[in-house]
């Protein structure tokens, strides 16, 4: 009786490791049943729009402010960042450009006084 116990603890352990194992050998993502997938899943892109005193640019690309929030009606958000010597009437105009153009806007870094 003793060894049919310690026959399923063996069992258990090395049918638990196993799982485990290859649990953290599919990076821990279980096993692609439910949930969301791919990169349809993912959440919508951004466009990463700066306003310096140089100017604004959208993705990297210098733009016009029309530019920019035409770029960011297209992927539907867009993430603002100001700088401390960016204008502020600028930036106002910017976002309520955006908000008009039914932009979601994301605030990122410096003041959003």
């Amino acid at each position: 009786m003793a060894d049919d116990r310690r026959k399923h603890g063996k069992t258990a352990a090395v049918v638990g490791g196993g799982v485990l194992l290859a649990w953290l050998l599919l990076g821990g993502k279980g096993w692609g049943r439910g949930g969301k997938r791919g990169a349809a899943s993912a959440e919508p892109r951004r466009v990463r729009i700066r306003i310096s005193d140089a100017g604004i640019t959208a993705d990297g690309a210098h733009v016009t402010s029309d530019e920019a929030v035409a770029a960011a009606r297209r992927t539907g958000a867009a993430e603002v960042f100001a700088t401390g010597a960016a204008r502020q009437g600028t930036v106002d105009d910017l976002i309520a450009g955006l908000r008009a153009a039914g932009v979601d806007v994301w605030r990122v870094g410096g003041s959003h006084a």
